[in-house]
């Protein structure tokens, strides 16, 4: 009588396989998790930017001077005066080669023409001193003016008191798209926000 042989393994084809498998689909796990570890990042970082313009927006809107840091000399103390130096703007610098942010208020020096910040006028923040927030190294900044000539350098931009608008003087259909991309992967992450001639500021966008 013919005896009937019953498997108990697997061949070492089924092997091979299963293991391709295993590798294979681990692969997609660990790219799909990199990939998304990134996006967060590009994210997070385009929100926390956003929101160093938006700051320093509503300060100059709410017209805020750190009244101890615009004293003419010999008025000294931290109470407002008549003769302080008049708040001109709350100014947003972005570094894109360095990576770094900064946000500070710009008072005047007396008799120069207010909402014109210059080079003689004095920086301040409200506590402390002015410190360049670092930026993820990992990412690339761009900043590019939209709507039309005349061009100008924005990646400073100072925010006008009390009136608001933007200076250097964007015009109304003027922007300025502030981008932060991951071009480690592929495609690339991408995020950006715009600021308007007007000093508004839009949302972090997927262009």
């Amino acid at each position: 009588m013919r005896q009937l042989h019953t498997r108990t393994g697997f061949t070492l084809i089924e092997v091979l396989v299963s293991v391709v498998l295993v590798v294979m689909f681990s692969s997609f796990g660990i790219i799909s998790f990199q990939r998304t570890s990134k996006t967060r990042v590009v994210e997070n970082t385009a929100a926390k930017l956003r929101q160093t313009y938006v700051t320093a927006r509503a300060n100059a809107l709410a017209g805020k001077k750190n009244c101890g840091a615009c004293k003419v000399p010999p008025a000294t103390g931290n109470n407002c005066l008549a003769s302080d130096l008049p708040l001109q703007a709350w100014q947003v610098s972005l570094d894109t080669a360095a990576k770094t942010s900064t946000l500070n208020g710009v008072c005047g020096q007396t008799g120069q023409p207010d909402n014109n910040p210059g080079p003689a006028s004095t920086r301040f923040v409200m506590d402390g001193a002015i410190i360049a927030d670092t930026l993820p190294t990992t990412l690339t900044y761009t900043l590019t003016l939209g709507g039309g000539p005349p061009a100008t350098n924005v990646s400073t931009l100072y925010f006008r008191p009390l009136s608001g608008g933007v200076f250097p003087n964007l015009r109304a259909a003027q922007t300025v798209t502030i981008q932060i991309s991951d071009t480690t992967i592929s495609p690339v992450v991408r995020r950006s926000f715009i600021v308007k001639g007007d000093g508004s500021i839009g949302p972090v966008t997927n262009p």
